[in-house]
């Protein structure tokens, strides 16, 4: 019998950013561009595992590439028992409408597509978004880096985000992306104060946690 640790988790993401074999790049910083950004759309995210040098140190022989909880049995168990949860509360999710309190598009735009718990989540990282102030610490021409402090409390920690000019993609210090497929509220900040959107854009939206993937 096959247990939960032997079970094997396929991405469902576009053709065009699945690793190949004897795929090739000219930099580095292009694999780990790439790498980020499959991992993102699959949901998860990626770490260094190993390197090899040659004798004399240059140039870079290997790296490899993992996910960022490889090996971790208690975290697969995790997964599935996540899974196995939302199941049980799919008609909830569906047939009963999020209420919204804040009488903006954006938060109208995910009350249509997360499911309704998911929602009430994201609701919460909206609200706090507006609490935040954002400063640009440097920018070139592929990535900004932004700091983003609470308002008007000097002992909170502050974070650290890059946007990514070229997948038009913020990535968050804290993580919350990697952990639980969700915009975080600094993330949000950002997309209301910078971008000014009124729709949250479909690169921050895992398919999973969608009405559309009951």
């Amino acid at each position: 019998m096959e247990s939960d640790d032997d079970q094997v988790y396929v991405p469902q993401v576009k053709s065009k950013v699945v690793p190949k074999l004897k795929q090739e790049f000219e930099t580095m910083d292009n694999v780990v561009a790439f790498y980020n950004r499959y991992a993102r759309e699959a949901g998860f995210s990626v770490r260094s595992h190993t390197s090899a040098m040659s004798k004399d140190n240059t140039p870079l022989m290997r790296k490899e590439y993992v996910c960022y909880n490889q090996g971790d049995s208690k975290f697969k168990r995790g997964l599935l028992h996540q899974r196995h949860y939302e199941l049980e509360e799919d008609h909830i999710n569906i047939e009963e409408n999020a209420k919204t309190v804040m009488s903006l598009e954006i938060e109208d735009h995910m009350a249509k597509v997360y499911t309704r718990k998911l929602f009430y989540e994201v609701q919460e990282h909206l609200k706090e978004s507006f609490k935040y102030k954002l400063e640009l610490l440097r920018e070139n021409e592929t990535h900004c880096m932004y700091k983003v402090v609470r308002k008007n409390i000097d002992t909170c920690k502050s974070r650290e985000f890059t946007y990514e000019k070229d997948s038009d993609f913020v990535s968050c210090s804290c993580r919350k992306w990697e952990s639980d497929g969700l915009p975080c509220q600094h993330v949000l900040s950002y997309l209301i104060k910078i971008q000014d959107v009124d729709k949250l854009p479909i690169q921050y939206i895992l398919k999973r946690w969608t009405k559309e993937a009951r």
